[in-house]
Parts: structure tokens; sequence; C-alpha cells
């Protein structure tokens, strides 16, 4: 820490901001900086676009402190599920913290438990603190070159594959974020109403029932449900299709709005939703096996599947899992959401998710 605040002292950085530390026992405590409680990757990721004229200083000096010192765990080695949309690592604003101070935008070096500076010869070698930086700040590659330069002219030369860094980040910038907030924006839900949620017209619900029974169908067949719809399936799939179907979608569309209050409780409810990225990220909608309002969704469904044939138990609660699945992808098909992907996240740590 006491190198860090060393190079920016002497290179008179004032928009990179290390807090200051003092030892009480064995603790070692921080002074506090008036940074964003929420690190979710949607609302740092929008509180960014939203700011990229203010934040250009502070990103320049980041990049001159990048190609001075060494400083991990600012890009990649994470668990966030948003890490699976993009080809590169990922920023870390976790530990590079974006914040306004008087219109005047900063960064806070929150962790420099690992830095350390870096020698003369080091400091010529600026291509990997370039990279990093564009993989926190993609819209500033132009000042991030600029600020290289001061140590490593040359940096033009390798400004092809900066570029090329510069449009994987902005590519997950836009699977992350900005497609959701096209979507949301294009259905007119706003800070007013941040659980707005379309009503489904008769003329979708038959859609919707019509792709389902093809799912219904292929399984019967040849799919690992086989002969679920018995010796007489248009009698069966008649059958689902008047008793069954009408209150298993109205239960999954309920089971959004529940998600989508919870979630907005779990943000601070809607006086805390100030701002569209901090909405997107609050229609973000993350759900598992296990989890409450899913177990209980999956048991409904499971009750309502009495007219189709399963050999086992276990076989008519995964199908009620399947018809979920195929319902929420029928939703994103005919935009009622933006997307959904059953499988969000790294690993063990994947979950069920619909951005709506």
């Amino acid at each position: 820490m006491r190198e860090g605040r060393e190079i920016c002292d002497e290179s008179n950085y004032s928009h990179l901001v290390i807090p200051t530390a003092r030892i009480h026992g064995d603790f070692i405590i921080e002074s506090r900086l008036p940074i964003m409680k929420d690190h979710d990757t949607k609302v740092q990721i929008g509180f960014y676009l939203d700011h990229v004229e203010q934040l250009t200083e502070a990103v320049e000096e980041f990049t001159g402190f990048l190609c001075q010192g060494e400083l991990y765990d600012i890009t990649g080695r994470t668990k966030d599920a948003y890490s699976t949309l993009s080809k590169v690592p990922i920023g870390r604003y976790d530990n590079v913290a974006m914040y306004l101070e008087k219109g005047i935008g900063k960064l806070g070096l929150v962790d420099l438990e690992f830095f350390y500076p870096k020698s003369k010869n080091e400091q010529r070698k600026v291509f990997l603190a370039c990279q990093e930086a564009i993989r926190l700040f993609p819209h500033h590659l132009e000042a991030i070159v600029h600020a290289a330069k001061k140590f490593d002219p040359s940096i033009e030369n390798h400004r092809k594959k900066l570029e090329e860094e510069r449009d994987c980040v902005l590519e997950y910038f836009k699977k992350a974020y900005q497609k959701h907030l096209d979507f949301v924006k294009q259905k007119n839900i706003d800070l007013t109403d941040p659980v707005k949620f379309a009503d489904i017209s008769q003329n979708r619900r038959d859609k919707i029932k019509e792709a389902i029974e093809v799912v219904i169908q292929k399984e019967h067949k040849d799919g690992w449900f086989e002969n679920c719809l018995g010796e007489t399936p248009d009698v069966t799939m008649k059958l689902f299709n008047e008793a069954a179907f009408p209150e298993i979608l109205d239960a999954i569309l309920k089971f959004i709005t529940y998600l989508l209050e919870a979630h907005l409780k779990y943000h601070g409810g809607s006086v805390a939703i100030s701002s569209y990225s901090k909405l997107v990220s609050a229609r973000t909608l993350n759900f598992s096996y296990g989890s409450r309002g899913y177990d209980d969704l999956g048991k409904l469904i499971t009750s309502k599947l009495n007219m189709l044939i399963f050999k086992y138990k276990h076989k008519k609660i995964q199908f009620a899992s399947e018809i979920i699945d195929a319902i929420l992808k029928e939703l994103e098909n005919g935009k009622e959401i933006a997307y959904y992907n059953p499988s969000f996240g790294v690993g063990g740590y994947a979950t069920h998710c619909i951005f709506c």
C-alpha cells in the first residue's frame, strides 16, 4: 500500500484514491470511500457507461499506475456468472471501485495487498498494463494508449491487438447489459414501475401451448419420456391442453412476478431503483433447485401431470422441469422476457436465470 501511494504522489495522480489505514491492535482498519455498496456486475457496467467522460482522467492515471506497478485481482479469477459471457477475463470493479466526487470521476484502489512496484525495465513493457485497463474500461482505448506512451512509445505497434481486446469486452458488455437494457426500454419499463410485466394475450397463450405440445409429442415418440401420452396420445394431449396447460402457464407467470418482487425487495425496494443499471440488475432473476419458489412451482406443475404416463415418480418431476424450461424459452422467443439461461454461471455455481 505504501509503494502504491508513493507512485500516486510522485506522479501527481489526483483521480486515484487509496484508502488510508491505521493499526488497531492486531487489525488494519482502512478508511471508507464513498463508493457504491452494490458490486453487481450490471450496476457497475451501467455506471461506467453512464460516466465514460467523467472517468477519462482517472483511467489515464490508472493506466500509468499499472505501467509502474503490478496489481493482481483486477481482472479474471472470479466465479461471477457474467464471466461465462466473455471471451476474455472480465474486469473486477470490486477491486477498482468507480465513483464520482463532486462530478469528478475517481477510482478507489481498495485492494493493494499483492501490489508491487515495477523496475524501470519492467515499466517499458506496457502491453499487459493496457490490456488490463481495457478489460475494465473499453471505451477508453485512446486514453489508455496515450497514457502508456509515456512509458513505452512503441505501444502503438500493439494497437491492433488492443482493439481486438476492446471489441471482445464491448461484446461482453452488450451480452451482459446492453441487450437487457434495450429490452427494458422497448417494453416501456421504467423506474416508476420496476416490477412491470406485460399481460400475455390469448393469441400468445395459444402459440405457447402449440410450442409445448410439440415438445411433449417429441418426448412421447423418442425422448427420455417415451410413451408419456399413453395408448391414446391425441386424447391425452387434448386433456393436457385443456386442463393442465392454462394453470401451468399462469403458475409460471406468477413465479416470475414473485421473483421480481423478491429481487426488488433484496435491492432495497422501489425507492432504491434510482438508475436503469439498478433496474436491469433487479430484473435479473436467478433461481435454482431447492429454492423455495421454484420447488413450490415444480410441485404444483407435477400435480397437473396426472394424465401423463411415467414409469417412475422422479421422471414426472423431471418432466415438470422440462415443461418449465420449455415455456420460459418460448416466452423468450415471443419477447415476453429478454432471455432465459437454464445454466447461468460457473460450474457448480450455475443457476437458472430469467432476464426480463
